[in-house]
């Protein structure tokens, strides 16, 4: 029986290829997250005054975004 701190291969070709292919969708997942929140990020200033907020509306806005997540 390994130890925890072995790593275990998969003797299965497909359990091989499937674990690879689930840690790239979660590479990719995270990849994408992190464009989308650098975006939005990058846009802050031009929504806040388009919509016409001051610093303490915007703060409030991402405060409450970060406890939604």
């Amino acid at each position: 029986m390994p130890t925890p701190l072995t790593a275990v291969t998969p003797s299965d070709p497909a359990a091989a290829r499937r674990t690879r292919a689930a840690a790239i969708g979660v590479a990719v997942t995270f990849g994408l997250n992190g464009v989308a929140v650098a975006s939005w990020f990058a846009r802050v200033p031009a929504a806040r005054d388009a919509l016409g907020l001051g610093a303490v509306e915007v703060g409030l806005v991402l405060l409450a975004m970060s406890a939604g997540a």
